[in-house]
C-alpha cells in the first residue's frame, strides 16, 4: 500500500496546502496538521517538489517553503545518530 502512496503524495500535499492558507485554524491544531504532512514530503522527489511548488497558488506559496525548511531542519534524516 506504501509503494503507491509517493505517486499521490504531491497531490495530497497541495491540496493540505491550499486547505491550510485557506482555513482559520487555531495554531495547536495547524501546527499538528503541518507536522502531520512531514511524511508526505518525506515521499516527494525533487521533481514533486518542483510541481507542487509552481502549482500551488501563491498565497500556499510561503507556507511551503517554510514546510519544506522546517522539514529539512528538523525531520529529515541526514545520517548522523
Amino acid at each position: 500500500m506504501l509503494l503507491f502512496a509517493g505517486k499521490f503524495a504531491p497531490y495530497i500535499l497541495s491540496t493540505c496546502l491550499v486547505s491550510l492558507s485557506t482555513l482559520m485554524l487555531p495554531s495547536s491544531a495547524r501546527n499538528a496538521f503541518i507536522t502531520g504532512m512531514y511524511p508526505l514530503v518525506a515521499m516527494c522527489t525533487v521533481y514533486d517538489r518542483d510541481l507542487i511548488h509552481a502549482a500551488l497558488p501563491a498565497d500556499a506559496r510561503p507556507l511551503f517553503r517554510r514546510l519544506f525548511d522546517d522539514y529539512k531542519r528538523f525531520h529529515m534524516f541526514k545520517g548522523q545518530i
